[in-house]
């Protein structure tokens, strides 16, 4: 009697050990949440090897959170991942995860325990270990991991460096030569901007505007034809008086130049004439004949004006 109350007790432990692993609620069979790592490539890893791992996950609930970013798997490199989930029993699952992983360093890595959220319970792996050999051997087996330090840092032979240097000074002295080259020739060409004027520019300019008068009441010329005359007689006028490159210049650069001149006065009915050339050339603008003949006469009074205000005008020539 005592024997069979002893084995029956035993027999009553061991299925309520049984029952542990799986409980039975409203009918349904739940197992115990758990979540397990392993390596599922078997060959020895060199660099650069894909390496393929496996995160297997039991759970009671279909939803289920695992890793998927690359910072979960430093100083490794995710490259690929795939799912696979099935059902067990009733509302139990089994969702297996298959990663693709890689790294181009020899030596032991430890990859970091994985957190599984699984519904409102939170299951973390155990650390996996990878060894990352450099070259495998060509014969043996169980190939242990090669002793190769990283790649050397570079050296540079002195032969080398003085090749270097010679190009550098090379191109700065060339560099050098062609800028002083440069500089030369840009100061001769502004030196023979400035030559002296051949002419008497109050004599040319009061001769020319008087031809255009003529030219003018004869009817040979138009409004814009007229205006573009008396444009370029007080530019090359301006040019000469102050020694500027004014037909180079535009309306608004001749106002700003006058406005600096501080030896000559310029009748500022001069810089109206000019703007209203420009409104004829560029913005076709149609003045009366009238107007047109009062402006010719205007130019003459200017250029006299500006002569009779200048007592060294002959220094001009010189």
């Amino acid at each position: 009697m005592k024997y069979k109350l002893v084995f029956f007790i035993f027999i009553t432990a061991l299925m309520l050990f049984l029952i542990s692993g799986c409980r039975k609620e409203n009918g349904t069979v739940m197992v115990i949440p758990s979540a397990s790592i392993s390596l599922l490539t078997e060959k020895p890893i060199t660099i650069g090897d894909p390496i393929d791992i496996a995160l297997t996950i039991y759970h009671n609930k279909n939803e289920v959170t695992f890793p998927d970013e690359n910072e979960s798997f430093l100083p490794f490199t995710l490259r690929n991942i795939s799912t696979r989930q099935k059902r067990i029993k009733g509302k139990s699952y089994k969702t297996t995860i298959f990663y693709t992983i890689t790294i181009f360093q020899t030596g032991n890595y430890k990859l970091r325990p994985f957190k599984i959220t699984a519904g409102d319970l939170t299951l973390k792996t155990e650390a996996l270990n990878i060894s990352i050999l450099s070259v495998l051997p060509k014969n043996g087996a169980g190939p242990q991991l090669k002793d190769i330090a990283p790649p050397y840092a570079a050296r540079i032979k002195p032969v080398t460096v003085s090749i270097i240097l010679l190009c550098l000074l090379s191109t700065a002295a060339l560099f050098y030569f062609l800028l002083r080259i440069f500089k030369r020739k840009k100061v001769k060409t502004h030196k023979q901007v400035l030559t002296r004027p051949a002419i008497d520019p109050f004599q040319y300019s009061l001769s020319e505007l008087a031809d255009l008068k003529n030219a003018h009441e004869g009817n040979q010329l138009d409004s814009k034809q007229t205006y573009s005359k008396i444009s370029y007689i007080f530019r090359y006028f301006l040019g000469i008086i102050l020694r500027i490159n004014a037909p180079q210049m535009t309306t608004r650069e001749l106002g700003r130049h006058i406005r600096r001149s501080t030896g000559t006065r310029i009748p500022a009915r001069l810089m109206n004439i000019l703007k209203t050339s420009d409104m004829v050339k560029f913005a076709r603008g149609k003045p009366q004949k009238n107007r047109v003949k009062e402006d010719i006469e205007e130019s003459i009074h200017i250029i006299k004006e500006v002569r009779d205000s200048m007592p060294e005008k002959d220094e001009i020539l010189q």
